[in-house]
């Protein structure tokens, strides 16, 4: 069995971060809080870095929340970014405390999560010009949800009628493992998947614990560049910002989240004027899809 994954791409910068978004998508099958919980890791490390690389980073234990609002406030952080990573550091943090998170929730920040480490990618390791292809859904969960199902087939023949010749052979990949699986026993199946991804998981965790020594030598590399060097690398980081691409399912949640921060009563994926969800008196309620025609609203 090998391993391929949406974020292999990274794995150029640090093999870390490809194996932390390998195993994001694994749990997805039968562990969503656990994906978001990856996902987060992922967002803190790659928060982090950005930091260090501009001399930003008191100290690699500082938290996740700390360095984002650093990077925010001194103005290296564009908003298009901290909006996915502080959705991953929200998602995360829920799923880690309460054990909470959906099949639906765990599809959407796999997605965010690969925006942001494309961004990071193309800023902070050299690659402004590489251009992704689109994301290969995982497998659907057995408990999928219909409109999951409905969107993972949609993503599906996105990657189908595309051009990217990396993305299809992720799609055929994902494909083969499955058959492969399923050729053999159900136990046996099973056995070889956990004995693979216990292993994968261990050696991924063990690699993680060399990033404060990695983290320490970008910031002091930061500390002696010259500031026009950094100002030139934030220049860089924002224009990367604006080509950040999110489907329309995934931007929704954005939305849905920034809403809800508002004060607002928001899920677009229930509170829908086709499901019949109506403005109440006095509650500020968020509905998705309101009718755009001239006619009379009931």
């Amino acid at each position: 069995m090998g391993v391929s994954s949406n974020f292999d791409f990274l794995a150029v910068q640090d093999e870390r971060l490809a194996r932390l978004g390998a195993l994001a998508e694994r749990y997805f099958f039968d562990d969503a809080p656990s994906t978001l919980i990856k996902l987060r890791q992922l967002g803190e490390f790659l928060t982090k870095e950005v930091a260090a690389r501009h001399g930003l980073l008191p100290s690699s234990t500082a938290t996740f929340d700390e360095v984002l609002r650093t990077l925010k406030v001194r103005g290296v952080l564009p908003t298009e970014v901290a909006n996915l990573l502080f959705h991953l550091k929200r998602v995360g943090n829920a799923a880690a405390h309460e054990n909470v998170g959906s099949t639906a929730d765990a599809l959407a920040a796999l997605k965010i999560a690969r925006g942001a480490a494309v961004w990071f990618h193309q800023s902070y390791g050299g690659r402004p010009n590489y251009r992704p292809g689109p994301f290969v859904p995982p497998t659907p969960p057995v408990d999928a949800t219909v409109a999951l199902k409905a969107e993972l087939e949609e993503l599906r023949k996105v990657v189908s009628v595309s051009s990217d010749e990396a993305a299809k052979a992720l799609l055929a990949y994902r494909d083969a493992e499955d058959a492969r699986l399923k050729a053999i026993s159900e136990a046996e199946a099973y056995r070889q998947d956990k004995e693979f991804w216990e292993t994968y998981a261990a050696e991924t965790e063990a690699g993680m614990r060399r990033t404060e020594a990695a983290l320490k030598a970008a910031q002091a590399a930061a500390e002696a560049a010259p500031p026009q060097q950094l100002d030139l690398l934030a220049q860089l980081a924002n224009r990367q910002a604006q080509q950040v691409e999110l489907d329309e399912a995934t931007t929704r949640v954005l939305i849905d989240e920034q809403l809800r921060a508002a004060g607002w009563t928001v899920d677009s994926r229930k509170l829908r004027h086709a499901a019949g969800t109506r403005p109440q008196s006095g509650h500020a309620i968020a509905i998705a899809e309101w009718p755009t025609d001239s006619g009379p609203v009931d």
